[in-house]
């Protein structure tokens, strides 16, 4: 019970978190609201329903997880979206065939384990720990969920998770362990040569009639992409420096809260007496010795640096007199810590239990922060309140001006008002552009609805901190046919790139036979720049491409005869591999301990025990996916668009 426990709660987490993740701004409010989609089913499973709703969540949740794993300046757009569709309606119509599989077994999620799940979820707890009502009916406003709906998917989850649990238990017989860490352990000696593409490039040409060839057959691939000018205005947080005043006031105020700050930061000086709880002392023989040790402490802790050495079972201090030296609020544990800075110097605790044991406190000292003059601070303060304030100011008029934008026709009208410029972009792409919309949100929102076809304002977009931008389209132009002319650069380093490659794949071929046909590598490579490497590897070794470690030790061993030779095709060359030796070894030498190696494979089974079971349970499913559902894959809306 306590295994399913822990994985459900595992699940629940990760199921809140991408749920969490989701922002509104990005996608859209509507997306999170059943009431702003159809109902109609995107497929059926056994007759049951999966409706658009769900699918629009889904794939927006992942959409946004995939965007969170981009760098910062990465594009958008680089995730292909087709294929994205596809992966949630698959995961979707998974997750609703082990659902009903899950029913049929008569398994489900009780309904007093839901509450005390969702009050562990730290987004829903409060300052105190405490689960907060508030922030849970807030969360569920904020994405468009009922707390019935809420309720509904986390048993769903559940009731998938109890099957999963069944298939979760693998067990891997000890010889396939000793192989694994056989084969792991094994080294190889090889040889192998690589030509990197630039070498290849250097004697390749292509023609003009070779390029007119490949334009007309492959005309469709080439095309100049939707793009867009946009008018801009742009405010700067540093802009509205000028309008900051710090006055004495504001001066004092900062002061006041700086010292109310230094004088809550002391470091006391303490020292304590250590009882073990463990295994050989239980706690009520352990509280009986703590107990008889402060009995003997004289009133005024004169005594206890000697009983500390005599009796304390804390390694780090009991030679030393149970001297703990000074230490900041919030360095020990919890219970110690309470307690320590409750007491007065030279005062004495009662015994206080930790997951250590039972210790004695004593306070020695406590050391507080020197107080400097206002005047020594003044520089530092006015910077601070300066800065806070111009923060404050940027806040609030950026949430002025988003209100106006979104009332404005256009930008003429917010222009006037801030006394902010229009300014107007180069021509850019989704996949890319100059200054302003190298951005890659900036290009995100240009190419939204709002922006693009309703003629509307943008929302504010943050190009930096302190940097921001409201945009209206200026210019768009749809996406057209390149002509010959413009594609050629494209096509002629394409048609350069294959060619090198193919050329560089026809020689390591060449060099492959005459290896094996018994010729010396070392004089059969004779290219300029490049030489035959003979290596001993392992499964650690650095090796010139990521894929050559993993080849070499897919090849076969050679055989009397028959070298094990192969030619692969690298992102920027050509190799040609050679394994001359292998060298089987103790299992002992891997670089993993067996319990992992017994552990990971057991993991990998029951994976597929779990990948098998979805299969099958699905090969017997009726599975629909209806018309809406297929216009969805393609990236249309229900109206078609």
């Amino acid at each position: 019970m306590e295994k399913f426990r822990e994985l459900v709660q595992g699940w629940l987490g990760t199921f809140l978190m991408v749920l969490l993740l989701v922002p509104f701004a990005f996608f859209g409010i509507e997306s999170y609201f059943s009431g702003g989609h159809s109902q109609q089913a995107v497929a059926t499973v056994n007759g049951e329903d999966l409706t658009q709703p769900e699918f629009d969540r889904a794939f927006d949740a992942e959409r946004q997880q995939m965007l969170s794993q981009l760098p910062p300046d990465a594009d958008p757009s680089r995730i292909a979206l087709g294929p994205l569709r596809q992966k949630v309606l698959d995961a979707l119509i998974n997750r609703s065939v082990e659902r009903q599989a899950a029913e049929a077994l008569g398994l489900i999620f009780p309904d007093n384990q839901v509450w005390p799940l969702i009050a562990q979820i730290p987004a829903f707890q409060g300052e105190d720990g405490k689960f907060d009502p508030n922030r849970f009916q807030m969360f569920l406003r904020s994405r468009g969920f009922t707390e019935a709906g809420l309720i509904h998917d986390i048993e769903v989850g559940g009731q998938i998770q109890q099957l999963e649990i069944g298939m979760s238990s693998a067990f891997t017989p000890a010889p396939e362990v000793q192989r694994l860490l056989a084969l792991d352990a094994q080294s190889r000696d090889v040889g192998y040569v690589v030509v990197p593409q630039k070498v290849l490039l250097g004697n390749v040409h292509v023609t003009p009639g070779e390029v007119d060839a490949y334009f007309k057959a492959h005309a469709a691939a080439y095309q100049v992409p939707e793009r867009a000018k946009v008018d801009y205005i742009e405010l700067h947080q540093d802009d509205l420096r000028s309008k900051v005043q710090v006055t004495a006031e504001d001066i004092a105020k900062a002061y006041q809260d700086a010292v109310k700050s230094l004088a809550a930061q002391q470091q006391r000086h303490a020292q304590h007496i250590l009882i073990k709880v463990d295994a050989q002392t239980p706690d009520a023989v352990a509280l009986q010795k703590i107990r008889s040790i402060a009995a003997q402490l004289q009133p005024d802790g004169s005594n206890f640096s000697d009983l500390a050495k005599k009796y304390s079972q804390d390694p780090g201090s009991a030679s030393n007199g149970g001297d703990l030296g000074y230490a900041d609020k919030g360095q020990f544990v919890p219970q110690f810590d309470q307690v320590l800075f409750a007491l007065k110097p030279g005062e004495m605790s009662q015994p206080v239990r930790t997951q250590f044991g039972y210790h004695i406190i004593r306070l020695i000292d406590i050391k507080k922060s020197d107080v400097p003059s206002m005047d020594s601070m003044k520089e530092q303060l006015t910077q601070a309140v300066q800065q806070q304030k111009l923060a404050q100011l940027f806040s609030d008029q950026v949430n002025d001006m988003n209100d106006t934008m979104y009332e404005a026709s256009d930008l003429k009208d917010p222009s006037q008002k801030y006394h902010l410029p229009i300014q107007t972009t180069d021509w850019f792409s989704a996949q890319s552009g100059t200054s302003i919309a190298s951005s890659p949100k900036l290009r995100a929102m240009a190419f939204t609805d709002d922006v693009l076809h309703d003629g509307k304002n943008s929302a504010v977009v943050e190009l930096a901190k302190g940097d921001v931008v409201w945009i209206h389209l200026n210019a768009h132009e749809a996406a057209r046919p390149q002509t010959e002319q413009e594609a050629r650069p494209a096509i002629e380093a394409l048609l350069i790139t294959q060619k090198a490659q193919q050329t560089g794949h026809a020689e390591a071929q060449a060099w492959k036979k005459a290896i094996e046909q018994g010729a010396s590598p070392a004089s059969v490579v004779k290219i300029n720049g490049v030489q035959w490497v003979t290596q001993s590897i392992n499964r650690s070794s650095k090796l010139p491409d990521n894929a050559m470690l993993e080849t070499l030790y897919w090849m076969p061993r050679p055989d009397q005869g028959h070298p094990s030779i192969k030619v692969l095709d690298l992102k920027d060359g050509i190799a040609l591999l050679q394994v001359l030796a292998v060298h089987d070894t103790d299992a002992s030498h891997a670089r993993i301990p067996a319990d992992q190696a017994a552990k990971m494979l057991n993991q990998i089974w029951a994976a597929q025990y779990e990948a098998d079971f979805i299969h099958a349970i699905k090969s017997h499913a009726k599975v629909v996916t209806t018309s809406l559902g297929q216009s969805l894959l393609q990236g249309k809306t229900a109206e078609g668009n």
